[in-house]
């Protein structure tokens, strides 16, 4: 009987060492698999968390600065209007004149007057730009959205910043001699603290035409429904080829961005430091001094998206009215069933459903069905 109690207690005595043992086993076991997947752990907290703040009020940015001349309120007021239809949080920055610039402050070449290419309009664009990065700078901004007087966007906006973001932050990560296919090792992955990633200086949003590629020839492409028909894409700077973009409703991210226009760039705080500099020394319009600064300067990142994310809206107001123009903000009649609504008179080029056009719609409450089409 003794013995049988002895060997009961040696078997309960060796099962309890046994689970000990075993449970030491498992937590060393696991703990290197724990502390390997953190990194991606990490990323998809990341990739979760962008995708919301992509689609704040600010479409991620920290600030979207509005530049436009503070006299021309038939620019502003619609502009206005359109960003609390599509709930989109924007600064008014006021924009200068070029002959409203000191001496002192102009980039030397823009002294010579004689040259068209250093007109008063140019000046003050390019001078409206460089100064919504020096406040940047004074302000310590770590991200902007710099859109000019006669931007416009899609309504639905906001639908198409998180795949935006990703492609971002795809294209300016990689390697510079890394393959188009190029598989990211994310084992020490540290969370960005923009959603688009920390890897740029200028995001290139808003133009009237582009050329993807021509750096690595690395292109991101995504499908986004809120891209205008192929036929209205706004692309007289020029445009990708058929192999780069052959299908309807994609967008191209890709780097080394070269367009024409500036309706709408982003800069990060960095960024601005380097292309307040360039600027210092311009000698050309604006959108001309962005391409010199991303094909050519190998310490300036830039990104470029096609077709466009923000378009322009064309109407008889014009930034430098000629005898007989109108700085009257126009009005039409827009008859939808029982509603007559007074809309803005002009239209969008390079978006399908315009926020300027289409705000009294949304703000009556009226769907998309409803909506009028313009690309």
């Amino acid at each position: 009987m003794a013995l049988k109690q002895h060997n009961i207690a040696l078997a309960v005595f060796m099962a309890l060492l046994f689970l000990v043992l075993w449970r030491d086993s498992v937590v060393q076991t696991a703990q290197p698999l724990l502390d390997s997947a953190q990194p991606y752990l990490e990323r998809a907290r990341f990739r979760s968390s962008a995708k919301n703040s992509v689609q704040n009020s600010t479409l991620g940015f920290q600030k979207i600065f509005y530049l436009s001349l503070p006299e021309r309120q038939d620019r502003r007021q619609p502009l206005l209007a359109a960003a609390r239809a599509s709930d989109i949080n924007i600064t008014l920055f006021d924009a200068v004149r070029g002959v409203d610039v000191p001496v002192d402050e102009r980039p030397p070449p823009y002294l010579d007057e004689t040259n068209s290419e250093h007109s008063s309009g140019k000046l003050g664009c390019l001078m409206s730009h460089m100064r919504a990065m020096k406040t940047m700078i004074k302000e310590n901004i770590a991200t902007a959205l710099i859109v000019e007087s006669d931007v416009d966007w899609d309504v639905r906006i906001k639908d198409s910043m998180p795949l935006l973001a990703e492609g971002v932050q795809q294209i300016s990560n990689l390697p510079a001699l890394a393959p188009p296919r190029h598989a990211r090792d994310v084992s020490s992955f540290k969370a960005p603290s923009s959603p688009y990633g920390d890897n740029w200086d200028m995001l290139w949003l808003g133009h009237c035409g582009a050329y993807p590629g021509k750096g690595s020839g690395r292109i991101y492409t995504y499908h986004d429904p809120t891209v205008p028909r192929r036929e209205k894409e706004f692309a007289f700077g020029g445009q990708p080829t058929g192999e780069q973009h052959p299908f309807n409703e994609t967008r191209l991210v890709y780097e080394n961005a070269e367009a024409v226009c500036s309706y709408g760039v982003a800069v990060s705080l960095k960024g601005a430091i380097k292309i307040v500099d360039w600027l210092s020394r311009a000698d050309s319009p604006v959108d001309i001094e962005y391409i010199k600064a991303c094909t050519s300067n190998p310490n300036i990142s830039c990104v470029g998206v096609y077709p466009s994310l923000f378009g322009s809206w064309a109407s008889a107001s014009n930034i430098e009215p000629q005898e007989g123009d109108s700085t009257d903000l126009q009005l039409e009649e827009h008859v939808v069933g029982p509603h007559t609504l007074q809309i803005p008179k002009g239209f969008s080029l390079g978006v399908r459903y315009s926020a300027r056009k289409n705000t009294p719609l949304v703000m009556s409450g009226l769907g998309q069905e409803t909506w009028i089409e313009e690309g």
